[in-house]
């Protein structure tokens, strides 16, 4: 038998081979590219301000998935004159997905999200602090509209939160521009359950109720240790709401 025919079939097969290899790797950089260009447009849409995402990693077949490098840009207009710093840093967020549940119409269960390290930087200024500027964008936003903007569909996939964790969050608060000081405060970490329940929510929606929570807890901080005698009364009311904002928040139980 001639070995022609023999190697151009095997020829042929590698060809094929690597094409499908190709086609694989390239579709799951697309996945992880559309999430990241996802997650910047949900979080700016919600913000009011550039959101930056480093990398997104998504592994379907293990259910894990890996957000890199979120930074948050301080707000921007009016007399707002906060420094070109990020307002929000965080370097990871873990992801763990229940592979069983991308199948289907129902919600896409995430077993556990936990966002490592995250970095608040406060700014008191006389023109207002930066972080109540962001939450009172987020408490404004239409979670349904950023939804059909970014997703192009009034019906997007929701999701369940099995746990949503906070570890390590610290703020930099500086209220040296008002006569104040420089102080870094650390809070505690937290573990929320079922968020999104019992229906799931959107991204957007859970991605509002999260920021909210961090930033409505991160200034509740500030109030409790009086940083900026000018901003006092602002920050104060958040002092009283975070529980609330909490429970609202992700679920009928938390832990501090």
């Amino acid at each position: 038998m001639d070995a022609r025919p023999r190697r151009l079939g095997l020829l042929v097969l590698a060809g094929a081979a690597l094409a499908v290899l190709a086609a694989v790797l390239w579709l799951a950089r697309s996945l992880d590219a559309r999430a990241e260009r996802a997650l910047e447009a949900i979080g700016s849409e919600l913000l009011g301000t550039r959101v930056s995402v480093g990398s997104v990693h998504i592994d379907l077949r293990g259910g894990r998935a890996t957000v890199r490098g979120v930074e948050v840009e301080n707000p921007r207009g009016g007399k707002l004159a906060f420094s070109k710093e990020p307002a929000i840093r965080c370097d990871e967020i873990d992801v763990a997905i229940e592979p069983a549940s991308l199948a289907g119409d129902a919600p896409i269960v995430l077993s556990e999200v936990r966002v490592r390290a995250p970095r608040l930087s406060a700014e008191v200024t006389p023109g207002g602090v930066n972080l109540l500027e962001l939450v009172r964008r987020v408490v404004a936003a239409s979670p349904a509209e950023v939804d059909e903007k970014v997703d192009g569909t009034a019906a997007p996939r929701r999701f369940l939160v099995r746990r949503l964790g906070f570890e390590g969050t610290s703020v930099r608060a500086d209220s040296r521009p008002v006569g104040g000081d420089l102080r870094e405060l650390a809070l505690a970490d937290l573990a929320l359950t079922n968020v999104g329940a019992p229906r799931g929510a959107t991204a957007a929606e859970l991605g509002q109720r999260v920021l909210q929570g961090l930033l409505t807890r991160a200034l509740a901080e500030l109030a409790r240790e009086r940083v900026g005698a000018l901003v006092d009364e602002q920050l104060q009311q958040f002092k009283d709401k975070a529980a609330e904002a909490f429970r609202d928040l992700l679920g009928p139980r938390h832990r501090p």
